[in-house]
């Protein structure tokens, strides 16, 4: 899971579950603004999303891929939808 923290330099994404501050494409992880941050968040979890759906597919796992397709439809929306 992620979550943003404000600091008092700005914003940053931390993996809550290892404790470490995730970075973006360019090795920046502290931003002046909320909506830079959260969109780091959002792809954060999208690569995470992806990479748990490429271990279920490689274990054959049906139940696990259809747990997080629906999970990513949930998060993510599908094309032609509005959040």
């Amino acid at each position: 899971m992620y979550q943003v923290n404000k600091t008092n330099d700005g914003f940053m994404v931390v993996d809550q579950s290892t404790g470490d501050f995730v970075y973006d494409e360019d090795g920046n992880n502290l931003f002046d603004l909320e909506s830079e941050a959260i969109k780091l968040l959002v792809i954060a979890r999208m690569r995470e999303a992806i990479d748990n759906m490429f271990e279920a597919v490689e274990e054959g796992d049906a139940e696990s891929i259809v747990h997080l397709a629906l999970q990513y439809k949930r998060r993510f929306g599908t094309k032609g939808e509005s959040k």
